[in-house]
């Protein structure tokens, strides 16, 4: 059995080929996710918590419940969420679950955008250009925005799911957009 943990929806095509193989799937889902896609197609599902996302899909507790309660041996964390953080992955480790789904070692890269970008640069990937460096005092910023032209996009670099984006189309809306 694979428990899959993911918001409404996003995960029900992941869930098809696992059907395909003979695997038994087990959908976790939050109140108001009960008649989502994936937790009709999931051989079985479990509610694991109201609507706030830190009450069901980033409780631990929870998910290792459910998949203690339907016998699962393996979770896949669906998409962001679970995903972006090294705490059930590790905890899957201790309790003898196979974990399907990113290496610690690029969930944690991938935990700061900095360090997730700079890892993508030194394997090639190509990424926009822009200014990722130590210096982010809004001097640095005010002087990497000159030189990489306008419209800049600022990003907090914990925002998370868009949070803390800004675009900002001219350099004298650059400080208060800082």
């Amino acid at each position: 059995r694979v428990l899959r943990s993911s918001p409404a929806g996003r995960s029900s095509r992941r869930a098809r080929p696992w059907a395909r193989r003979g695997v038994r799937t087990v959908a976790v889902y939050a109140d108001p996710d009960a008649y989502s896609l994936l937790t009709s197609i999931a051989d079985e599902a479990i509610c694991i918590g109201p609507a706030q996302a830190a009450a069901s899909y980033l409780n631990t507790d929870a998910i290792l419940a459910a998949a203690r309660a339907t016998g699962a041996d393996a979770i896949h964390p669906g998409y962001g969420f679970l995903s972006e953080k090294t705490e059930l992955p590790r905890l899957c480790r201790s309790n003898n679950i196979v974990w399907v789904g990113p290496h610690l070692g690029a969930i944690a890269a991938r935990g700061s955008q900095i360090e997730a970008k700079r890892l993508a640069v030194s394997r090639g990937v190509p990424v926009f250009p822009g200014y990722h460096g130590d210096d982010q005092s809004d001097a640095a910023l005010i002087e990497q925005s000159r030189l990489i032209g306008f419209p800049v996009m600022i990003k907090a670099t914990a925002g998370g799911g868009g949070k803390g984006m800004r675009p900002v189309a001219a350099l004298d809306a650059l400080p208060a957009a800082l």
